[in-house]
């Protein structure tokens, strides 16, 4: 069995890795541009004729539009069943974009999913129910056709469970994830400042790296800020060992989440989280059961709202680490762990 990768990730041309072989495949993956997006189709349906596969696996939302519809017209054009499975950890922007524009994107993308969602042997994949409940109710699939698998999983053994903490030593509060504003970035930093004036042994972390390319990309340069207790990380690369010298992790997202991986490792790292009240957060965070739910009130989280939570928690460090013991416990029991999301994945593109 041979098994190509083509994504736009620049690992060289035709390059094999543990018997993968990887091409490089060019994708503006924010706003649609006609020219570049008949060019990426052409270069998938390009490889869909070259490599003749029998299964084509697609993985977020435009490779999703445009790999299903060129899968269709190439099954069309030489009478072949090439079976689809399209991948959603998360809906992203496209189905969360307000305005005129927005909406007229939307119903030209949901019809053109319906038009490669369409064979009978099509199958999608989502991270949580309410997105496979919202796709299901625009009829873009039927149900009987979905499956959920909880996240791309995680090697448990990577993730320690936090020790303990010098009560001495500043508690830290960890923000990670993409830097945009849709991902809570702005609203924590405002609710670190709303903490600071009030608590001296806290520090805020923040580990992720602005895009500049993305139009809501945070702009790091303008907002370093000079209270040495909020740190910048940047990229990191290590996340076991940033998520074990800290106390919480907080993800205030608006984004369409799947479910942030972050919550998973923090979860399986035995944190106490705080996140925004949202489906895919949902998946991991009860309230008051393994962390904090922020509400979001008119798609917003209010940066008032978060630091109230954050301060509750900073008066309750018994809850802390309840919080923490019982998220471990919860992503161990239930599936989240690398074998399990493997096995689940293979019975779905083999069956």
């Amino acid at each position: 069995m041979a098994v190509y990768v083509y994504c736009d990730a620049n690992h060289g041309r035709h390059r094999e890795l543990d018997g993968i072989i990887f091409n490089d495949i060019v994708c503006n993956r924010f706003g649609f541009s006609p020219i570049q997006d008949i060019r990426l189709f052409a270069s998938l349906f390009s490889a869909l004729r070259k490599e003749a596969p029998d299964v084509v696996q697609t993985i977020t939302m435009k490779p999703n539009l445009y790999g299903g519809l060129a899968v269709r017209l190439y099954n069309l054009l030489f009478r072949r069943d090439v079976r689809l499975v399209m991948t959603n950890p998360g809906l992203g922007r496209l189905f969360a974009s307000g305005g005129r524009r927005g909406e007229w994107i939307r119903r030209i993308a949901t019809f053109a999913f319906k038009v490669a969602l369409a064979p009978p042997s099509a199958h999608v994949v989502f991270e949580n129910v309410g997105d496979r409940r919202h796709w299901v109710r625009l009829g873009i699939v039927k149900r009987e056709r979905t499956s959920i698998v909880r996240g791309a999983g995680i090697e448990f053994d990577d993730y320690s469970m936090k020790r303990e903490r010098d009560p001495t030593g500043p508690t830290r509060i960890l923000f990670a994830g993409r830097l945009i504003y849709q991902k809570g970035i702005g609203v924590f930093l405002e609710a670190a400042k709303n903490v600071l004036a009030h608590d001296a042994n806290v520090e805020f972390w923040i580990a992720g790296a602005s895009d500049p390319i993305d139009p809501d990309h945070f702009p790091v340069h303008l907002n370093t800020s000079v209270d040495p207790r909020i740190k910048f990380l940047g990229h990191t690369s290590d996340m076991p060992k940033v998520l074990s010298e800290v106390d919480i992790v907080c993800l205030p997202t608006v984004y369409g989440e799947g479910i942030p991986r972050i919550l998973i490792e923090a979860a399986a790292t035995g944190l106490a989280i705080v996140a925004s009240d949202q489906i895919g957060c949902r998946a991991i965070v009860r309230d008051m059961v393994t962390g904090r739910l922020v509400p979001r009130r008119d798609g917003k989280v209010n940066s008032k709202e978060l630091s109230d939570m954050l301060f509750w928690l900073l008066e309750n460090p018994e809850m802390v680490k309840i919080f923490g013991q019982r998220a471990r416990e919860f992503v161990i029991q239930n599936g989240f762990d690398q074998c399990s999301i493997d096995e689940n994945y293979s019975s779905i593109i083999l069956q």
